[in-house]
């Protein structure tokens, strides 16, 4: 949903920032419909009334805090929030985010006249967070669905002696594994189903459960079919024991999981992936930069942040229309790709913003990567983009693992090095 067409309301009790944020949207091509409510109580009156697509709220109101409009994790809301605040501070954020705020500005002039694009890219990542939660009551009800058919539907019994061959499987084998029961038994031991890469760790594992004598539950793990397809199962199985105590063999049942493990797939895409460009979105970005930075304090590692802002894509928006700037945002990400390495991590971390932390990378390379990325964006950008085609403007920070700083640190330093060389780097 674009922000012009949202029906969004605004909780603010000083008319002089309320009257700056009406402006704001004002200008933004006419605006969205804004309502304003000066307090909790008046904004909980306009809720009741019809749920808005975006709530804008300050955090200090005269009967509350703005956090109290936040819906929980588990709420069934139908709408985001965004909390402004006179105190920036790392406190402020997180109390936010756990009252469920979707995201949160520091008040000033600029924020307020910056405000259409907050609500942009507010209602943007509301989008994908209801559809990542469609797409898990989906699972749940297909989940749901499957314990209804019943569980024998989807198991195959079987049973090994104590060298793991197989003397018993059911008919059932044939309908996940393509197997008839007559080519696995007396010939083929528990672990030749299993996935090659996986081989070695879960013979492993099973011998530590057969020396044990342990019964075991859901041993999830990928197997292979006869056609050569993977298919990912749940083995559960008991200990066959002689009147010593002795074990012969197990047997027990395996349940195909595939369908469950493709669905946990998507949700996890989803929730770390950008659904237009197909990099990490911020929240991706966040989660696997920090995992590098660690593993660069540890190993030493030097590292390069790089900023990139993509100049006129409010003009290409208003303009050429929506679908010509996701065209440009999926240009660059593209151009992102070839000229970063597989082990760099790349995101699209706000509405035409990119991050992008190269590992093992020297900071006088900042050139050379400038350099190769204009070749890359060359052939996208020959003027269908608009006069003075596509610019974009980058801000590099390098990272020291002896004077280590947070990934947020770096990324405010990257972005102050784009905008104070603004003149300089305006165009790839």
């Amino acid at each position: 949903m674009n922000a012009k067409d949202a029906d969004i309301l605004v909780v603010e009790d000083e008319e002089t920032h309320a009257e700056l944020i009406r402006r704001a949207f004002a200008s933004h091509n006419g605006g969205p419909r804004l309502t304003v409510a000066r307090d909790l109580r008046g904004a909980r009156a306009r809720l009741a009334e019809s749920p808005p697509d975006l709530v804008i709220a300050d955090w200090r109101l005269p009967d509350g805090e703005g956090t109290e409009l936040a819906p929980g994790e588990k709420d069934d809301a139908s709408y985001p929030v965004v909390l402004m605040t006179s105190y920036g501070n790392e406190k402020v954020a997180v109390d936010a985010m756990k009252a469920g705020v979707l995201d949160y500005v520091v008040k000033s002039e600029a924020t307020f006249a910056d405000m259409p694009r907050v609500a942009e890219q507010a209602l943007r990542e509301w989008e994908l967070i209801v559809a990542r939660r469609r797409a898990e009551e989906a699972l749940r009800a297909s989940e749901d669905r499957l314990r209804q058919v019943g569980e024998n539907a989807r198991e195959w019994i079987w049973e090994i002696d104590a060298r793991g061959i197989y003397v018993y499987a059911g008919p059932v084998v044939e309908q996940i594994l393509g197997y008839p029961p007559d080519e696995l038994v007396g010939t083929k031991h528990f672990y030749d189903l299993f996935d090659p890469e996986d081989r070695r760790e879960l013979k492993r594992q099973a011998a530590r459960i057969f020396a044990a004598k342990q019964p075991f539950r859901e041993f999830v793990h990928r197997s292979v079919r006869k056609d050569g397809k993977t298919v990912w199962l749940s083995t559960s199985g008991v200990p066959v024991l002689d009147s010593e105590g002795e074990i012969l063999g197990y047997r027990g049942v395996d349940t195909d999981i595939t369908e469950n493990k493709r669905m946990e797939q998507k949700l996890r895409a989803l929730s770390l992936h950008d659904d237009l460009t197909g990099l990490y979105n911020r929240r991706g970005f966040f989660t696997v930069a920090e995992q590098q930075l660690k593993m660069a304090n540890r190993n030493r590692l030097r590292m390069l942040l790089l900023f990139a802002d993509v100049d006129n894509m409010k003009w290409i928006n208003d303009t050429l229309g929506h679908s010509c700037g996701d065209s440009a945002l999926i240009d660059v990400a593209y151009a992102l790709r070839r000229t970063f390495r597989d082990s760099d991590i790349i995101g699209r971390i706000g509405g035409d913003e990119f991050a992008v932390l190269a590992t093992e990378a020297d900071p006088a390379s900042v050139q050379l990567l400038r350099d190769r990325l204009r070749e890359h964006l060359a052939p996208h950008f020959t003027g269908e983009y608009g006069p003075g085609s596509l610019s974009v403007s980058i801000g590099a920070a390098p990272y020291d693992p002896g004077n280590p700083c947070s990934l947020n640190e770096l990324l405010e330093r990257a972005d102050r090095s784009m905008y104070e060389n603004k003149p300089k780097l305006c165009t790839v």
